[in-house]
């Protein structure tokens, strides 16, 4: 059995190491949280109708599902370059 807080071939992990990682994956959620906040109201606000232009066709749809749809988007694409980066 393995200790919960060491990788395979790496030093154990100190309690202050332990502290530092926690209190930096709190501030990572808490401006995670905040900007979801601040898209939520931003996308809210805006619920007017808009034209898309899809290259294609043109639709129109609320403004609100347009943004949603570019921060899914981001959302996405970062979470797919942050995965690459981490198997190199």
């Amino acid at each position: 059995m393995t200790d919960d807080r060491s990788t395979v071939n790496a030093e154990p992990v100190t309690d202050d190491q332990e502290r530092r990682i926690r209190r930096r994956q709190t501030i990572r959620m808490g401006v995670l949280v905040v900007i979801g906040g601040i898209l939520v109201i931003w996308a809210l606000v805006n619920r007017d109708d808009t034209q898309v232009d899809w290259l294609v066709t043109e639709t129109t749809s609320p403004l609100i599902v347009v943004m949603l749809a570019a921060a899914v988007l981001g959302f996405l694409f970062g979470f797919v370059v942050a995965r690459r980066r981490s198997d190199d």
